[in-house]
Formats: C-alpha cells, sequence, structure tokens
C-alpha cells in the first residue's frame, strides 16, 4: 500500500500484539519502482515489500552483520513459543490418533462383510504402495553399477591367479587341443567377473572381496574363485576377520 511515497510493510504472525512498521523508500525512484514492479508480478506491494525485506534480513543474518543482542533478544523469543508449539502439536496428535482409530473400527467393520475377513484387512494393510514414475521408470534409470571398479577386481584376481590360468592354456600337449585351455581360461575369468558384477549389485565392497580371495589364496585355484564369491556374498555379513567354512580369512 502506497501512501504519499510511503510504503507500509505489514508483519503478519500467529501471536497477538503483532507489530507494524511503515518504511519509507530512499527515493522517490525506488518507490515507484516498487509500485511498477508489484504491477507487473501480479502482487500487492505490502507482499512484494515483505519479501524484499525477508531476504535482506536473511542475508545480514547469514553475514552476521545484525546487532547480535537483537538477534539474542529474537532466539529468546522463539524459544518461549516452543512452549505453545509443543502444546499444539500434542494435541494435534491426540485428534489425528482419534480421527485414525475411529477410520480403522470403520473399515475393519466393512471388512467382516467381505469373503475374505480379517485377512483380506490385514494383507490390505501391509501392502505398500508402488509408484509409476518413483518406483519403476525414474528409480530403473537411475540403477547403475560401478563397472571400473568390477573390471579393476577382477584384473588384480586375474593376476594374483596367473600361474594357474597359464598352466590351463598350456595344459594340452596336443597343438589342436591348445584352443580348448584358453577357452576354459576364459569361461572361468567371466564366470569370476559375474559373481563380482552380482556382488556389487548386493551393496558389497568388491576390495574387500578381493582381500578375502588373496588371504585364502593358499587352498584356492583358479577354478574355485567364482564359487568361493558367491559363497562369500550370501548374506552381507562380510567382514575382514569372518568365519568362512571353519577357516579365518
Amino acid at each position: 500500500m502506497f501512501v504519499s511515497g510511503t510504503v507500509m510493510v505489514i508483519i503478519s504472525k500467529t501471536v497477538p500484539d503483532t507489530p507494524r512498521i511503515n518504511v519509507t523508500p530512499a527515493s522517490a525512484a525506488h518507490a515507484e519502482l516498487l509500485k511498477y514492479w508489484s504491477v507487473l508480478t501480479g502482487r500487492s506491494a505490502s507482499s512484494l515489500c515483505s519479501s524484499l525485506l525477508e531476504e535482506t534480513l536473511n542475508r545480514k543474518l547469514e553475514e552476521g552483520s545484525v546487532h547480535p543482542t537483537a538477534v539474542r533478544l529474537m532466539e529468546e523469543v522463539i524459544k518461549n513459543r516452543e512452549a505453545l508449539l509443543k502444546f499444539d502439536h500434542k494435541q494435534n496428535l491426540i485428534f489425528e490418533q482419534m480421527r485414525a482409530d475411529q477410520e480403522y473400527e470403520k473399515i475393519f467393520k466393512d471388512f467382516e462383510k467381505l469373503k475374505n475377513g480379517p485377512e483380506g484387512f490385514q494383507e490390505t494393510l501391509s501392502t505398500k504402495p508402488i509408484g509409476e514414475f518413483t518406483d519403476k521408470e525414474w528409480s530403473q534409470s537411475k540403477k547403475t553399477i560401478d563397472l571400473e571398479g568390477i573390471f579393476s577386481t577382477a584384473d588384480k584376481i586375474f593376476e594374483l591367479f596367473k600361474e594357474d590360468f597359464s598352466s590351463r592354456e598350456s595344459y594340452y600337449d596336443d597343438p589342436d587341443m591348445y584352443g580348448a585351455g584358453l577357452e576354459e581360461c576364459k569361461k572361468i575369468k567371466r564366470e569370476i567377473f559375474a559373481s563380482l558384477k552380482n556382488a556389487k549389485s548386493k551393496g558389497f565392497d568388491v576390495c574387500e572381496i578381493f582381500d578375502a580371495i588373496n588371504k585364502s589364496r593358499s587352498y584356492l585355484n583358479d577354478n574355485d574363485v567364482a564359487d568361493f564369491i558367491n559363497d562369500l556374498t550370501k548374506d552381507k555379513d562380510l567382514t575382514k576377520d569372518g568365519v568362512i567354512d571353519g577357516g579365518i580369512y
């Protein structure tokens, strides 16, 4: 509201004795600016000035340029208001609980008349909502796996069992059978990679898995690794000093 170039800012709050502060712009140009700004944005002048005042106060509070005594007094008033808010909140909780109990009894009576009876009612209560966007489309697009970490861990495992793979590749004396050993190595490596990918998708740390394999190297060969990883990741109780099959790794 404008009166002779004066902007009236009304500070409203839910407690009594709300102060009204008349703010006079520093210049007539500012008053005209605020007037046209409010008209062009489709809001009242008092609403525009209130928002600008709030932004300025928040910025000054962040900068620490507000008088500390004023800030302390304001905080004490807010703390005293918490008591009233707590009472209103507790009353609201009681009211909502009563309303929920009444609705529960009404719905339960309706379900008793149905074929499934109480069982169907409990099934309805346990049903979880599924969002078409949030739980289906969007969640699917956000699911990613750190393949770089999996490749890195797989390479370290292959290096750890390098001698086993080399021996397997050259196992066949017949030159025509050399390719069979190579294919067997590829198959084993694919199984290791698949087991690491599966473990990662379950939330396991592939670096911890490699540490466990490294500590168990004395009784593992290349063909055992994939099964070993799958055994490790049957549950999420993976620790560096865990016990597996009666042995310490």
